[in-house]
């Protein structure tokens, strides 16, 4: 891996708990986390970080953290640019970039769905799965006539 790219946001009403100040609030408490889970499962510990964020009023009109940018840089040289918001809905794709291609993973990256494969030379493969929740990710879920993959 060379790069990834991800983002995630979602719509977080203000009585959801990312919006509570006492569990330190924000889109890594939900949302963030899944784009430096799956960073760090690839790259491996990040061995620099640099993040930026944005607050919001949370619970008592204490701020916690709406949205958050942060570029990862790893062993060897890769680098990660990881983006999530609590404040709306973004594709949620995710990307891994390689020497010798490029994977481009649907949104939400976070549930099955389709990716396609973009070689150096020039071919792009494409797996179209059908699109479903988290939940049916989570549970390893494959619908009838599908390979899982």
């Amino acid at each position: 891996m060379t790069q990834s790219v991800a983002d995630y946001g979602e719509f977080l009403p203000p009585s959801h708990r990312a919006y509570d100040p006492a569990l330190a609030g924000g889109p890594l408490l939900d949302l963030g986390v899944y784009l430096f889970a799956l960073a760090t499962d690839l790259a491996g510990e990040a061995t620099a970080l640099t993040a930026r964020g944005a607050t919001v009023p949370g619970r008592g009109g204490e701020p916690v953290n709406g949205q958050l940018s942060a570029l990862l840089v790893f062993d060897g040289g890769a680098r990660a640019a990881l983006a999530a918001t609590m404040g709306g809905f973004t594709p949620a794709t995710f990307t891994v970039v390689g020497t010798e291609a490029a994977l481009v993973r649907d949104g939400p990256f976070n549930g099955p769905g389709g990716l396609t494969v973009r070689s150096t030379d020039g071919t792009e493969p494409r797996w179209d799965g059908k699109p479903g929740s988290h939940m049916d990710g989570l549970l390893g879920i494959v619908y009838p006539g599908e390979q899982a993959p």
